[in-house]
């Protein structure tokens, strides 16, 4: 069974991923790469008595584990925003997050390509998943599917939670751009915007941002539908096993 992502939704994430993963910028530890503390060991002395051992080695020249060599210093370093005059790319400049969205509907595209990745992912078997074997409908419509079929969405719901880590990077991502906006919103008006024109702003901003809690909660409802699809078809086949199939399926049914 092949699936296809609306167009719009792979590229948007595509590009949203590829900037984002920009942003992450943590510096590894002393202990995996002393190297990257020779500066801190040498004039700092809180440090340097904090981290006598590490910091031996870091003055010694002790070599980096190979991990280091994917962490880039000058591309990590704090941005320059001296020159950024509008105030929410002053904010995402300061927070060095200028990789994220910086509007509430590039923030709810972003929600909203992860969503139709999800919908996709999820199209073929959520009839089925939502099925309750308790209820006579439901019952009448798992015993409609074939043995096959069941067989066939079980190996494509195992197939797709092979892709979740993908999806809770890329909603981890559009977390941190979305708390960054709520931090805007929460710091009060900028120096060169009114109080009044403020108020007024932030209540735009912040109905916005109910609209990306709500986009949130979805993604969140589609990720653990889609954990949790392998082990409901698998539930669900037994059922099936037990309640529907027919080994000699020439056979008429009969009346209860």
């Amino acid at each position: 069974m092949t699936r296809l992502a609306p167009a719009w939704a792979a590229l948007a994430l595509l590009a949203f991923s590829s900037q984002a993963s920009a942003q992450e910028c943590v510096r590894p530890s002393i202990g995996e790469c002393p190297s990257l503390y020779v500066q801190e060991c040498r004039d700092d002395e809180a440090f340097r008595s904090g981290n006598a051992l590490s910091c031996l080695d870091a003055l010694s020249g002790k070599p980096d584990a190979e991990s280091c060599a994917a962490y880039d210093a000058a591309a990590c370093a704090p941005p320059d925003c001296s020159d950024v005059d509008d105030p929410i790319d002053a904010h995402f400049c300061k927070s060095n997050m200028m990789t994220c969205p910086r509007s509430i509907p590039d923030l709810v595209d972003g929600y909203d390509s992860v969503l139709a990745l999800l919908d996709v992912a999820l199209e073929p078997y959520a009839g089925l998943i939502a099925l309750n074997p308790r209820e006579i409908g439901d019952k009448d419509q798992l015993c409609a599917f074939s043995g096959g079929q069941l067989e066939e969405f079980k190996s494509l719901a195992e197939q797709d939670t092979e892709n979740l880590s993908d999806y809770r990077a890329d909603l981890s991502q559009l977390l941190a751009c979305a708390n960054t906006m709520n931090e805007f919103i929460e710091g009060g008006p900028p120096e060169v915007i009114s109080e009044e024109l403020w108020d007024g702003i932030r209540s735009l901003l912040v109905e916005g941002m109910t609209q990306l809690k709500q986009r949130e909660g979805a993604v969140y409802t589609r990720i653990e539908k889609l954990e949790g699809a392998p082990k409901r078809i698998r539930d669900l086949t037994l059922a099936y096993n037990l309640a529907c199939r027919r080994s000699n399926p020439s056979k008429p049914a009969t009346g209860n």
